[in-house]
């Protein structure tokens, strides 16, 4: 349904929504500005659509979301596919257990597209892209435009396509956000090229104080234990600028037959 209010401590169990247009979401398809969404839920439900497509929420555009969790249920769409929103910013305490999110591009585990993420939570969840072309595939957000803090990612695999990373795919920093107490844990990440085990691809920003525990496999090139491909053609001292510091590497494997690093 459209919504312009907000939604408060509902749970929906066994939805089953094939859709062939854009914006479907298990409860929301698109929702006005600035409305909030709480303690809401979807267990055991399969979700199809083309693009912009959430578990719970398709389109979540400049709202508040906290509290908002799906389990054992399977999201398919084409672009913007997410286990929570296909588009989503502004969010607290997602979680994501025992779920497959299929997509070919802007697919993640939690967002599609987006970003300002705090309290994210993916266990035993496959985020696959059914292309091998396609690109920003993300354990927690696809493609991130701002911060995604003290989230983690478990006992899950990421599949296909470049740009692909265990906690994002594509950082591109549009609000030159912060990447900060993250884990990774016990998580496959395979990929084309630009595949990490943080970030596949990273434009700007911060990545500090989180942990990777992973196996990183890149089948044409450029793999990285924390980011896949670093883009520093133009960062200079005030624009653009990227800091990675105060990470852990540990029991990880990184392959790739050009360009792999620690």
């Amino acid at each position: 349904a459209y919504n312009d209010m907000g939604l408060d401590t509902i749970t929906a169990k066994k939805v089953i929504i094939n859709a062939t247009g854009n914006n479907v979401g298990g409860l929301v398809t698109l929702s006005n500005m600035y409305k909030t969404f709480i303690n809401l839920e979807v267990e055991d439900s399969e979700i199809s659509g083309t693009n912009y497509v959430g578990g719970l929420v398709a389109n979540y555009n400049g709202n508040t979301g906290n509290t908002l969790k799906i389990s054992n249920s399977k999201i398919t769409g084409n672009t913007n596919v997410g286990g929570i929103a296909g588009y989503c910013t502004n969010v607290v305490k997602c979680t994501v257990i025992d779920c497959e999110i299929i997509g070919k591009s802007y697919v993640g585990g939690v967002i599609g597209d987006g970003g300002n993420l705090h309290y994210g939570a993916v266990e035993n969840t496959n985020v696959i892209s059914d292309d091998i072309n396609s690109v920003k595939v993300g354990g927690i957000i696809g493609n991130d435009r701002g911060n995604i803090q003290n989230s983690y990612i478990k006992n899950s695999s990421i599949t296909k396509g470049s740009e692909v990373g265990g906690i994002i795919g594509c950082y591109d920093g549009t609000w030159s956000g912060t990447i900060y107490g993250d884990l990774i844990q016990n998580v496959v990440i395979q990929g084309n090229s630009n595949v990490g085990g943080m970030i596949g691809y990273m434009v700007q920003g911060t990545v500090y104080q989180s942990e990777i525990n992973a196996s990183v496999n890149a089948t044409s090139q450029n793999a990285g234990g924390i980011v896949g491909y670093l883009e520093n053609g133009e960062m200079t001292a005030a624009t653009r600028t990227i800091r990675i510091y105060n990470n852990i590497i540990a029991n990880s494997t990184i392959i790739s037959p050009t360009n792999a690093g620690g």
